[in-house]
């Protein structure tokens, strides 16, 4: 074989790694509806974004669906684990800030982050420090807002952690804390499925000023074939052009 084509096989060879050792990217994700949920349609939002990315580089998706604690552990240290989603981005777990955990995607959504309350006592507030007086349910693990979490680190905000969203609703209708951190999304999908937490809308809202709104990201182990992964990722995602439904942008407005 002339040196020439040699060293355009090598080259090729050099740039397709991820493919000709697995074409199947495996990612650890959570039940967190309407953004990725096993029994959601499409595996959810982020899920569906993810699939649709990787398919237009000629990879497939396999998701395994673990609570959000074990969803970060595998995805970063789990045998066989390419990274997991979806994930706020934060420069602490950034390998390319002032973390070790992760290489971020570019964008594949966006949450907002609102204030669930009881209808009867809404929460009066124009920044985080005006939420001391209250006590909040939080999910164990979750990324807030900055402010906030930072104020409840320093025992300024009182909360109580659960394992999920829904103990949070429940909570709040029972008066067991004063609101609860929680995405008006996941709320809204939430409450209107589980017939349980349906019967609690009529007396529950959220808020009418945001906490804030963060991206959504799939975050890559900070390996080589991580890096060659997000590369062909995020190919894929420009492929797809916008992708992201405009409703995810938009906060939820239901107050019903």
């Amino acid at each position: 074989m002339p040196r020439l084509a040699i060293a355009f096989v090598l080259l090729i060879a050099s740039v397709l790694p991820v493919r000709a050792e697995n074409d199947v990217v495996r990612l650890a994700s959570l039940e967190w509806p309407p953004y990725s949920s096993e029994s959601a349609v499409l595996g959810g939002r982020s899920i569906d974004t993810a699939r649709r990315a990787l398919a237009h580089v000629g990879l497939k998706l396999e998701v395994v669906y673990l609570p959000w604690a074990r969803t970060v552990q595998a995805g970063t240290t789990g045998d066989g684990f390419d990274g997991y989603l979806p994930e706020y981005h934060s420069d602490a777990i950034d390998a390319e800030a002032a973390g070790n955990r992760c290489l971020f995607s570019r964008s594949i959504g966006r949450s907002p982050v609102g204030i669930l309350e009881r209808r009867e006592t809404p929460v009066a507030w124009s920044k985080p420090a005006d939420l001391t007086p209250h006590l909040f349910g939080v999910v164990r693990g979750y990324v807030n807002e900055a402010e906030f979490d930072s104020m409840v680190s320093d025992d300024r905000i009182a909360v109580i952690e659960s394992v999920d969203d829904a103990i949070n609703i429940r909570m709040v209708a029972a008066k067991r804390i004063r609101a609860a951190i929680i995405d008006p999304h996941v709320y809204d999908y939430l409450s209107r499925r589980d017939p349980t937490l349906t019967a609690l809308r009529q007396n529950l809202q959220i808020n009418n000023r945001l906490l804030t709104t963060h991206d959504l990201f799939v975050c890559f182990r900070p390996t080589r074939r991580g890096a060659e992964l997000r590369s062909l990722f995020n190919q894929g995602l420009d492929s797809l052009g916008v992708g992201i439904s405009q409703a995810e942008d938009a906060p939820t407005a239901d107050r019903s």
